[in-house]
């Protein structure tokens, strides 16, 4: 039951997004203040990573509350978490080397990491912003795995197929200036070159 299902989900997400969702990072000038953030790729969802002031890159991610934080992998959470009725999360971990892309690609072990140069401000709001969510989702509820060290609150949105850890992604990209094109309902992202 349980490969009938993802065949089904990835199946349906293969039909609706078509090809890969591209990102193109924002123009900056020569002389801007700018920071490296990161999109790793873990196989079916990505997450974001966000450099700190203390050279940490909190990386981030959302999902599906009890599909991702819980891990309940079961028909029912499956077909309940791309529904219009699942709980969202939001998750972070804290991860090295923020000025070193390679030991962060390392430290992540993903599929694929990128790398993409934003402005410093921008990148400083989003993480400011992602901040408040977190302490939001506290009174909510929380969750900790170790495996991977990632923690997690309840979110404010609903999950569902389109609002997907992916599809957040491409959110987050955008606020950062990115811009973002096609259907991000898989991690089948492509980082392309701005043309000058």
């Amino acid at each position: 039951m349980r490969w009938m299902l993802t065949v089904f989900v990835h199946g349906t997400a293969v039909l609706l997004c078509g090809c890969a969702w591209t990102i193109v990072p924002p123009p900056l000038p020569d002389d801007a203040a700018s920071e490296t953030v990161y999109v790793t790729d873990y196989g079916r969802h990505a997450r974001l990573g966000l450099p700190a002031d203390d050279h940490t890159v909190w990386e981030w991610g959302f999902g599906d509350w009890d599909y991702y934080a819980l891990e309940d992998r079961g028909a029912w959470s499956s077909l309940r978490a791309i529904s219009f009725f699942g709980r969202s999360t939001l998750a972070r971990r804290p991860l090295p080397s923020a000025d070193d892309p390679e030991a962060f690609r390392a430290a992540a072990g993903g599929v694929r990491t990128v790398a993409i140069e934003i402005g410093r401000e921008d990148a400083a709001n989003l993480l400011a912003e992602l901040e408040a969510q977190w302490h939001r989702g506290l009174e909510r509820g929380e969750a900790h795995r170790g495996h991977d060290n990632l923690s997690f609150v309840l979110a404010e949105e609903r999950y569902h197929l389109f609002r997907n850890s992916n599809a957040k992604i491409a959110t987050w990209l955008r606020a950062l200036g990115c811009e973002v094109s096609g259907t991000p309902v898989l991690s089948n992202f492509r980082l392309h070159k701005r043309e000058e």
